[in-house]
């Protein structure tokens, strides 16, 4: 599939995009978070939880945050728990690799060891760290501006271990972003009163999710109508503050 996606000129295409700068958020496992074996993988991760519960930075103990990024990026993330954030150049030699490890999610997929340009060790899905976010963004090189976040919740939550979580994120973090997010009226008008999520191939038969995620594909034109409604009349009062 990566292959596909990049073929002959697509490195080259997001690499040097003059204007589309794409990143990676990547987060480097120590301890027993970095190992495949399930049980000693499990074991680090059940630690991930009880540390999380205790204190969210207590997860630096066992997670780095690693962003891979054009060269031409000036992004600096402000992190108020501590992580330690390294960036990473995009290169030919590992631009696949950082695309895999951002997606391998642990005991799901297996992890992506000593990525080219990186120091050595075990990298998975940025997500552990990073599920939603909970920092601000700062540019080396330019005047501070808003983040565009378009969302599917309206209440995002840190990291991977606070999905099951009441904490909140922190409003400092977002207090110069845009989260565009559907309604609780939109989502209540979907079958099955939600969005679709990978559960779905274990609960539905195939005939039946492929329709439900067809019919949600075609409600969501109203959400593009929506936001287009907004930007040609500029209805300031309908962008609501955020509350975590």
């Amino acid at each position: 599939m990566l292959t596909h996606l990049f073929d002959d000129n697509g490195i080259d295409e997001i690499i040097n995009n003059p204007i589309v700068k794409t990143h990676f958020i990547v987060a480097k496992n120590k301890g027993l978070t970095g190992y495949e074996n399930k049980l000693i993988q499990g074991a680090g991760l059940l630690g991930s939880i009880l540390l999380n519960k205790i204190d969210r930075r207590l997860l630096t103990w066992q997670y780095e945050r690693y962003i891979y990024r054009p060269s031409s990026s000036g992004v600096k993330i402000n992190d108020p728990y501590g992580f330690s954030s390294h960036y990473i150049d995009f290169t030919k030699e590992n631009i696949s690799n950082a695309l895999l490890a951002s997606g391998s999610i642990p005991l799901v997929m297996s992890g992506i060891k000593n990525i080219h340009g990186s120091p050595k060790g075990m990298f998975r899905d940025g997500g552990i760290v990073d599920y939603h976010f909970d920092f601000s963004l700062s540019h080396e090189n330019q005047t501070q501006g808003l983040t565009l976040y378009p969302h599917f919740s309206p209440e995002p939550k840190a990291g991977w271990f606070d999905k099951n979580y009441s904490r909140k994120v922190l409003s400092k973090s977002y207090q110069d972003t845009l989260l565009i997010v559907p309604s609780a009226q939109f989502i209540e008008s979907l079958p099955y009163k939600k969005i679709p999520d990978r559960n779905d191939f274990k609960n539905l038969e195939a005939d039946t999710r492929i329709k439900y995620w067809l019919t949600v594909l075609s409600e969501t034109d109203r959400l593009a109508e929506s936001l287009n409604e907004f930007i040609i009349k500029q209805d300031i009062k309908r962008i609501k503050p955020f509350n975590p």
